[in-house]
């Protein structure tokens, strides 16, 4: 196989083809790292219209009487209007968010001791921040209706409650 020239050895093709080989069964030849490439596009779902963008008003009126306030008497349909027709799928979720009560952490804070809105979805009491699923068009009603901290005595003044309403695909 080798043969000597002078003190230099001469190898041949073969010989490194061999060689080649033999390196190659023992440590196979790595390639070259690839880069690999994602892209893609993100697009926002569209969104639930919730009463035309415009704000909800329940209005309890000017003579909610402080002696009648029992979580019966002054109960309104709170009115709101959902257009998800631009929505990728039926199922949604509803929930309200806001201030509890001192003394019901699920009823909204009104501003007035001892005083509350309680909300109800579909006859229920809700428990704020709940989700309730739903399936478009068929909204839940919600309805709210001033509610007193058992035995206390309510004076007479004006009251305000603030919350947010989200819908969310289910």
């Amino acid at each position: 196989m080798n043969e000597k020239n002078g003190g230099e050895v001469a190898v041949r093709i073969s010989d490194w083809l061999l060689i080649g080989a033999l390196l190659g069964a023992i440590a196979p030849l790595q390639a070259a790292p690839n880069d690999i490439n994602f892209h893609g596009s993100l697009i926002e779902a569209p969104l639930c219209v919730i009463n035309n963008n415009e704000t909800i008003v329940v209005d309890f009126g000017d003579e909610v009487l402080t002696t009648r306030v029992d979580g019966e008497h002054y109960k309104m349909v709170v009115p709101i209007s959902l257009d998800c027709s631009a929505a990728l799928t039926v199922n949604q979720e509803l929930s309200i968010s806001g201030s509890g009560a001192a003394f019901d952490a699920n009823a909204l804070n009104s501003g007035v001791t001892d005083l509350g809105i309680a909300l109800y979805v579909d006859g229920a009491r809700y428990q704020l921040g709940q989700s309730v699923p739903f399936t478009y068009p068929k909204a839940p009603e919600i309805a709210a209706v001033p509610i007193k901290r058992e035995g206390s005595t309510l004076s007479g003044g004006t009251f305000r409650a603030l919350a947010s309403l989200v819908v969310d695909y289910h």
